[in-house]
């Protein structure tokens, strides 16, 4: 628990911080660069196409903090899974055994003497519930702190990425003046044409 807390907090601090620890990142230059090289992929930009996945993955190739948070959270979420699965295996057995029980109390024709069975196998299974109640209540903790870093990570994944591109919109910008240029020559021909016209 205290593992997953860490992480919580570690992946909170770097979605505020806008990945300010990286100065490759934080270099407005990078930040085209990073922009230009997802761009590069053939599907970027079209809309059958996630282009948060690709700026993310291209900030990732130039920030190791970032790439070692991803790992070990990975990692821990992987960690994670394995501990349910041992609790799973161990909760299978009982689970099925009650299910079984259960079939052959119903079996039974005397509904007097079912009825004292059926009530032993339902205490025990109550009993049963008991017993696990401590570790039922930190797995379901754990679950819902894998749900809190799956959002962390949607969250650090956009607000990474909305650096990148705003950085992109500020400094990649083209000049007005060829635009201005270009409206200016294409006025003088709207007027040679009208011209010819009206003659």
């Amino acid at each position: 628990m205290q593992k997953l807390s860490y992480y919580i907090c570690l992946a909170v601090l770097y979605s505020f911080s806008g990945c300010q620890n990286s100065s490759e990142t934080n270099n407005p230059a990078n930040e085209i660069a990073i922009v230009e090289e997802a761009a590069n992929s053939v599907s970027f930009g079209s809309r059958s196409h996630d282009s948060v996945e690709d700026l993310y993955d291209e900030i990732l190739k130039r920030d190791k903090n970032l790439v070692d948070l991803e790992s070990t959270t990975n990692k821990l979420l992987d960690e994670n899974r394995d501990t349910e699965k041992i609790f799973e295996k161990y909760n299978f057995k009982s689970e099925n055994y009650y299910l079984a029980a259960q079939k052959h109390v119903d079996a039974i024709k005397d509904s007097l003497v079912r009825q004292k069975y059926e009530n032993l196998i339902m205490k025990s299974s109550m009993t049963y519930k008991h017993k696990i109640k401590d570790l039922t209540d930190i797995i379901d903790s754990n679950q819902l702190k894998v749900l809190s870093i799956n959002d962390l990570r949607i969250i650090l994944k956009l607000t990474t990425t909305l650096a990148a591109i705003e950085q992109y919109q500020d400094k990649a910008k083209p000049d007005k003046k060829i635009f201005d240029s270009m409206n200016k020559k294409l006025s003088i021909k709207e007027a040679e044409i009208q011209q010819k016209i009206l003659k």
